[in-house]
């Protein structure tokens, strides 16, 4: 009902329940972020005999932070005038003009730890969370688009994410080469997207930029040799996975190292 309510406010984009209602393993925050809006209404609902208790509560989804909550104990039948109430507030709240510039700090951070996740720690689920937010926080970040859409590109491939959002992240990787060409993460994640959609032969031209523009690239020469054995080159997939494997430096396999840096 609040939804419906918003969706008739003045210059208010409202994204419809049924993207953000569904079961969800992601928090309210970082579905908020994968949405793009300023602010998510989130908060309990509870019936006590003929009372209702609503706590509502609006979150910034780059901050993760409360920027206004509110409780209420009315009777069932007022609920209506508590839905007018929280669609006049929140209708009323100023818009954020833009993520870009005052976030540009955190963003680096956040793509700095995600590198750090994905790279050291294997953690490809919340390394594409913290590329989402490091994307989401700066956009004019290219080299973050382009890492969460490989980390994106990775998890489809390995069955652990929506392959609907195949063509999207795809476009996502080719954009990223449009602002820039030098960038192994948005060549890797084109190539691995087609090479699913069963091109391997334009999947290996990207796939081979990736492991050129960046050696150490893994999914780069995973993918690379998963497009030879595609293309019924077996012995250069081989040959790909053994140059990649004498080329993996200490550095990627030795845990005290890790911990050294790290302290």
């Amino acid at each position: 009902m609040l939804a419906e309510r918003l969706r008739g406010a003045r210059e208010l984009r409202v994204v419809p329940p049924r993207q953000t209602l569904v079961p969800d393993e992601r928090t309210p925050e970082e579905i908020g972020r994968a949405s793009g809006v300023d602010v998510v209404f989130t908060g309990s609902l509870q019936v006590r005999g003929d009372a209702l208790e609503v706590v509502a509560v609006l979150v910034d989804p780059l901050t993760e932070g409360e920027t206004w909550s509110e409780r209420y104990a009315v009777q069932c039948d007022d609920v209506l005038h508590v839905n007018r109430t929280l669609a006049d507030h929140i209708s009323a709240m100023p818009r954020r003009k833009s993520a870009s510039g005052g976030h540009a700090w955190d963003a680096f951070c956040a793509y700095s730890a995600a590198r750090w996740t994905d790279w050291f720690h294997g953690d490809l689920v919340r390394a594409a969370r913290l590329y989402e937010r490091a994307a989401v926080l700066a956009p004019s970040l290219t080299p973050a688009v382009a890492a969460r859409a490989c980390a994106l590109m990775a998890l489809i491939a390995d069955g652990r994410h929506d392959r609907e959002q195949l063509e999207s992240v795809a476009a996502m990787a080719a954009m990223a080469l449009r602002r820039d060409r030098s960038l192994p993460d948005a060549a890797a994640a084109l190539g691995i997207a087609l090479l699913l959609q069963g091109d391997a032969r334009r999947a290996e031209t990207y796939l081979r930029r990736a492991a050129t523009l960046d050696p150490l690239c893994a999914r780069a020469h995973h993918w690379l040799a998963e497009a030879l054995d595609a293309l019924g080159r077996t012995e250069d997939a081989a040959r790909e996975r053994e140059v990649f494997a004498s080329a993996l430096p200490r550095l990627y396999a030795d845990r005290q190292i890790h911990s050294q840096a790290r302290s």
